[in-house]
């Protein structure tokens, strides 16, 4: 028998969920950039008319989807966070194993 013995320990830190609630908060407020950049965009696109509007929302036209997915990976990471766990390993001298006579 090994003069050690080893067990492990799974420990969740609260540190972790406190950083993935922010960062959900942070998603949000990024969604809520997205639709008032979306919006922004509807109201410009019904006034204005011109070569001007076409260079512009040929550019314009994937910055709502690009922001909106910033969001999504903000969540995604925030969901990770949420269930991160650490698994601790320990290996102790047992010394019991050489007490015995």
């Amino acid at each position: 028998m090994a003069p050690y013995r080893r067990s492990s320990k799974e420990i969740r830190p609260e540190i972790a969920r406190i950083i993935a609630k922010d960062v959900e908060k942070l998603a949000i407020e990024v969604r809520v950039i997205q639709q008032e950049v979306k919006s922004a965009g509807r109201e410009l696109n019904t006034g204005w008319i011109g070569k001007a509007k076409t260079v512009f929302f040929s550019k314009f036209g994937q910055v709502p989807g690009k922001i909106g997915r910033f969001g999504d990976g903000l969540s995604h990471r925030a969901r990770k966070l949420r269930v991160l766990t650490i698994v601790i390993e320990v290996e102790e001298w047992v010394e019991e194993l050489f007490d015995r006579d």
